[in-house]
């Protein structure tokens, strides 16, 4: 059975607001998912690039926009949007922002050097690399 026109921006539609292809063929009816996915592959092949793989995540934006003058850094947004860092990267981008730093918490660093931790344990329970562990400890002296 041929596609259509209105079948195929259907499944483009549907795929960019994120719906998976089971949901898309319950749009269309007549199609089952595995016509679903072969159709959105042989799409993407003529150029539809965006139509290859799971669909993408959507984002809220004004949460986006909320959380980043929070002051969360990248990796902290991506993890609360449900997204990957770079995808959180390339729409602060969009959005016109700039990714935030992260800043030590120096109270919670002191407290933690001075409980005599390792500084393996001490990034660990900061949640960040020792190449920046080093770089905060060597700005509070």
């Amino acid at each position: 059975m041929t596609w259509t026109l209105d079948e195929d921006a259907i499944l483009i539609a549907a795929h960019r607001e994120g719906r998976t292809d089971a949901e898309i063929s319950a749009l269309l009816r007549d199609r089952t998912a595995q016509a679903v996915k072969r159709r959105r592959e042989r799409l993407a092949e003529a150029g539809g690039t965006d139509l290859v793989g799971p669909p993408p995540v959507p984002i809220d934006r004004e949460k986006l926009r909320e959380l980043h003058a929070e002051g969360l850094s990248t990796p902290a947004l991506a993890v609360a949007l449900g997204a990957t860092v770079r995808t959180t990267q390339e729409l602060l981008h969009r959005e016109g922002l700039r990714a935030n730093r992260m800043s030590p918490d120096e109270a919670r660093l002191r407290e933690l050097v001075a409980a005599k931790l390792s500084r393996q344990e001490i990034g660990d329970a900061l949640g960040v690399s020792q190449p920046t562990l080093r770089k905060w400890l060597a700005g509070i002296g």
